[in-house]
């Protein structure tokens, strides 16, 4: 997405952009509607333009302007749409979708800077019986202007301020008083310490508890998070609202929101709950939101980290508070840009430069880049997460909140690390059964699947599984028959990087499994489950709070098995020389960190020296070596980090 001032702007019909805007409120006010669908008719108008889905699924830059609202405004039959009271009505309403959106699912546009000196007329308060309207849209412009730190904040407060109730108004605490208190509360909080704000914080945090008190059985769901959010920050009233926030989190409502993927309202809390060392407390919010039923606390050492913070620290399981480093931002700011430049995507954070989101246009959206340096990657994720810390290597577990995919694994083992097993379905894996069975679900869409089927073919002498092409009821069998220790999936990953698509595996042209046939599948084997999800991006989900909201391995995790596979899209040839090592290791070795750990150390060596190796380990070996060591060096370098950086292990 880009947005231009320079470009000639192609104005639409006044009908065409009231049009957008039914749009939007159709799904703004649609309590089944996930509100990222609001992206396709925001963008619509100040594009004027017709975008859908299909659009945004190839990833092509548009410009966007906020001149298409200035023309709206100063229409001709703006004057009489406005004057009807629906209208008018709609129109705050939208404003308020755009920012709410803005805000919490597209920081990649900084369009609502843009239009706030056009709409801040309107958003003054009039006494009228729009008034409530221009409050909370001038609300959500204020969350969306702290969010990207602008100065237009300023304008915004004293506007704000001309909102504080006389003595004739004051008895309308719900509507009027409590708004403004939230609000301006949360502009005091990004400012200065001084005396006299943090007199009117206190005076009006307490106002807050107060009304709270008074109309709670009055407020949305929704309605109360935001309140229970605002006294969570105060040490007075940490306990009573964490108490409150974990009933009103179990909520219909609430779940659904949180399942769809919105969990941006949440995320910091967590930044509080750390510096008070409070890793039962995180623990126990992180199994609500992924709607964990059966909670179980860890056993051996599990750590929880945030990265995307200003501090960077750890929360162990011992209630272990470990700094690293007190200025964390800068360094998750540079790993973004550098992952962007790596893989071709384009996640944008708040106040960062949009070039980024046409720089990849006509590119293989996702996949490594071949010009760039890997190294960098791997050094910058070193960097970002402190990894030469010794903390690592004591943990078995790990989780990152919310969830990255960065390749932190492989980066601690190329500084010879044992890497924790990194944990996003927050249990500890079960025993592992004495008797292993193996089961075999091949593409025949591949450049090598020959090789893998030879090895498996040659290496076993029990009785195995071998299904090619498999159909979406043999998937499901194998899956739900525990019988099976260790499945092996070799296919195309298809992660859909838009949020309107289904993640996928594609075993044959025509043979598309979504990932949503996973939701049918009851794991209820007593012992471990492994799952060797050999294909690219298998592993990649996006960053959210709600761990199992995206991505192929993640709906696995939340059936209890442990997942190896793949962050990104890797070599052909190095998939299937990983896929059949990684056979032969977990088959001789329960132990996974070490099998993840010995894989890697492997294939990491010079290809004649990789050759070599597997030569040693086992005859099944020599058709692939063959291959490896061929002598007009035409296999690919097997040790480059942008195949290795992939690689992971979740549980």
């Amino acid at each position: 997405m880009n947005q231009s001032t320079e470009q000639e702007i192609t104005f639409n019909t006044f009908s065409f952009y009231t049009d957008q805007i039914r749009n939007a409120l159709r799904i703004y006010h649609d309590q089944n509607s996930n509100l990222f669908l609001l992206r396709d008719p925001i963008y619509s108008f100040f594009s004027g333009q017709n975008l859908n889905k299909e659009h945004f699924d190839k990833y092509k830059p548009t410009f966007l302007s906020e001149g298409h609202l200035f023309y709206f405004l100063t229409h001709e039959k703006f004057c009489n749409f406005i004057s009807i009271k629906k209208n008018n009505e709609s129109f705050f309403r939208w404003l308020h979708a755009c920012y709410y959106y803005w805000t919490n699912h597209d920081p990649m546009c900084k369009l609502g800077s843009l239009i706030f000196p056009l709409i801040q007329n309107f958003i003054k308060p009039s006494r009228t019986i729009t008034f409530l309207y221009q409050l909370h849209t001038l609300q959500s412009a204020i969350n969306y202007l702290i969010q990207y730190n602008d100065p237009l904040l300023d304008v915004a407060h004293a506007i704000l301020i001309e909102y504080f109730p006389n003595e004739e108004q004051s008895e309308n605490k719900l509507e009027w008083e409590l708004p403004i208190f939230l609000t301006q509360d949360l502009i005091l909080s990004r400012k200065p310490n001084t005396k006299e704000n943090n007199e009117i914080r206190k005076k009006n945090i307490e106002s807050i508890k107060e009304i709270y008190d008074e109309e709670s059985k009055k407020f949305t769901n929704e309605g109360k998070i935001s309140i229970l959010l605002k006294l969570f920050f105060h040490q007075q009233y940490y306990e009573y609202s964490y108490q409150e926030l974990i009933k009103v989190l179990t909520e219909e409502d609430i779940i659904k929101t949180i399942t769809s993927g919105n969990t941006e309202f949440l995320k910091n809390i967590f930044a509080t709950i750390f510096e008070k060392g409070d890793y039962s407390r995180c623990l126990e919010l992180l199994n609500l939101i992924n709607q964990n039923k059966y909670k179980f606390p860890f056993n051996s050492q599990h750590g929880i980290l945030i990265p995307n913070y200003q501090k960077f620290s750890l929360l162990t399981n011992n209630e272990q508070l470990n700094y690293f480093s007190l200025d964390q931002y800068p360094k998750y700011e540079k790993l973004i840009h550098i992952e962007n430049q790596a893989l071709t995507l384009s996640t944008v954070l708040r106040d960062s430069p949009l070039n980024v989101l046409y720089q990849n246009e006509g590119k293989p959206y996702g996949f490594p880049n071949n010009e760039f340096e890997f190294s960098d990657f791997l050094d910058a994720t070193i960097d970002c997460y402190s990894l030469n810390s010794d903390i690592y290597e004591q943990l078995n577990y790990l989780t990152i909140v919310p969830s990255h995919s960065h390749p932190i694994q492989a980066s601690l083992n190329h500084i010879g690390k044992l890497a924790p097993i990194i944990n996003y379905s927050l249990k500890e894996m079960k025993e592992f059964h004495h008797n292993k069975k193996f089961a075999f679900l091949l593409s025949e869409n591949s450049l090598m699947p020959d090789y893998e089927k030879n090895f498996i073919k040659s290496y076993f002498n029990e009785d195995i599984l071998i299904i090619e092409n498999p159909s979406e009821t043999q998937i499901r069998e194998i899956l739900n028959d525990v019988s099976f220790t260790h499945i092996y999936i070799s296919a195309h990953g298809n992660y859909e990087h838009s949020s309107r698509q289904i993640d996928s595996l594609e075993f044959n042209q025509g043979n598309i499994i979504p990932v949503s046939i996973f939701d049918k599948i009851h794991n209820s084997s007593e012992y471990q489950r492994i799952i060797i999800l050999n294909a690219c991006s298998g592993a990649h989900q996006g960053i959210n709070l709600n761990f199992f909201h995206k991505g192929i391995a993640s709906n696995l995790l939340k059936n209890h098995f442990v997942v190896f596979s793949n962050l990104w899209p890797i070599s052909s040839e190095y998939a299937v020389i990983l896929g059949i090592l990684l056979i032969f290791n977990v088959h001789k070795n329960d132990d996974l960190r070490e099998v993840y750990h010995n894989t890697l150390n492997i294939l990491k060596l010079d290809n004649s020296i990789i050759s070599e190796h597997l030569r040693t380990l086992h005859p099944a070996f020599e058709s692939i070596v063959k291959k490896i060591s061929d002598t007009d060096k035409s296999f690919v370098k097997l040790n480059d980090f942008r195949n290795l950086g992939a690689f992971c292990l979740y549980n």
